[in-house]
């Protein structure tokens, strides 16, 4: 696994991106794309969000602002207010990396797709529960480059 990224959910980008201009840094860029094969806790999802991205650095920051659940990031939000929400992993195979987390009690509690599937720029998502011990979720991705 390679640390690719810090996630940090948000009730607002636009206040957030306007906040660190404030503070230098560049406007975060926002993407809002569709995503298939949503799963919610065993069952099928129906979550949206809207993502913000500062791009500097070695390791990518990004902000989720949920649109509709339920989801992970709702529940972040309700138990802990704005914060600081996951790692994201880049994995070679994310069925092998779900499979080992779960085996050593670490569901997959949400995962999801985007882009066209079997198409270069498309890719898969899944949230492993990690929480329990240092409150942070785990997040895998992996792309079809």
């Amino acid at each position: 696994m390679k640390l690719s990224q810090y996630a940090v959910v948000v009730r607002s980008l636009e206040t957030v991106s306007a906040y660190w201009e404030r503070l230098g840094f560049p406007k975060m860029e926002v993407t809002h794309d569709a995503l298939s094969d949503l799963v919610y806790r065993g069952q099928p999802g129906t979550f949206d969000q809207k993502l913000g991205w500062h791009r500097h650095g070695t390791v990518t920051w990004e902000w989720i602002e949920p649109l509709a659940g339920p989801t992970v990031y709702e529940d972040f939000l309700k138990e802990h207010g704005e914060g600081f929400h996951h790692f994201g992993f880049d994995v070679a195979d994310i069925d092998a990396a779900g499979a080992f987390f779960e085996s050593h009690g670490a569901p997959v509690v949400q995962s999801g797709a985007w882009g066209e599937k079997g198409k270069p720029g498309s890719g898969r998502f899944a949230y492993a529960e990690t929480d329990a011990s240092g409150g942070v979720t785990t997040e895998f991705l992996w792309n079809l480059r």
